[in-house]
């Protein structure tokens, strides 16, 4: 071999071997230390990471369910009160007991149900949009892409289209 390329081979082993070991230390100096208990928790929840109970995630929730004296504040609803009273046994603490909560439903969705705070002045059909509204596009290809690029970035290609889907027919 020629020992251009041994000496190759040895300098970027050496990089290498280095970078490992520089990594390996900084990974030992930045080591973040975290409570056990916060897996186990973690576990016990749904994990269905709703943000029902105003936390990011249930990792989030199960942090402040662990580090907090007090958990009576705190409720996860789609665990429910029994899920909470094991976590709340298996940290030692104490927790109120709730009913499960239901959203329902109060009106029937329509206009007519609710105060009217504003007035539409634009078209009442989309008909009225497809009329005139023409794109010209290039045949070459490559102008075929840059104009579905320019018009995708705009939000209009649904307009070209013309298949507005909450358009009457």
């Amino acid at each position: 071999m020629n020992s251009t390329i041994i000496l190759t081979i040895i300098v970027l082993s050496t990089l290498g071997v280095g970078a490992a070991i520089l990594l390996f230390f900084i990974s030992k100096k930045f080591n973040v230390i975290e409570d056990p208990k916060i897996d186990e928790v973690e576990k016990m929840l749904p994990g269905a990471n709703c943000g029902g109970c105003g936390f990011p995630g249930c990792r989030k929730f199960a942090t402040e369910l662990v580090t907090q004296t007090s958990i009576d504040h705190l409720f996860c609803a789609p665990a429910g009160s029994e899920v909470m009273s094991k976590i709340a046994d298996f940290l030692g603490k104490s927790v109120q007991s709730k009913k499960a909560q239901v959203a329902v439903v109060r009106c029937g969705g329509s206009p007519s149900h609710r105060k009217k705070t504003s007035e539409y002045d634009g078209a009442k059909t989309c008909k009225k949009y497809s009329q005139g509204f023409t794109v010209a596009i290039p045949v070459v290809h490559t102008a075929v892409w840059a104009w579905a690029i320019v018009l995708k970035s705009a939000n209009l290609m649904q307009f070209i289209s013309m298949k507005l889907p909450h358009c009457p027919k």
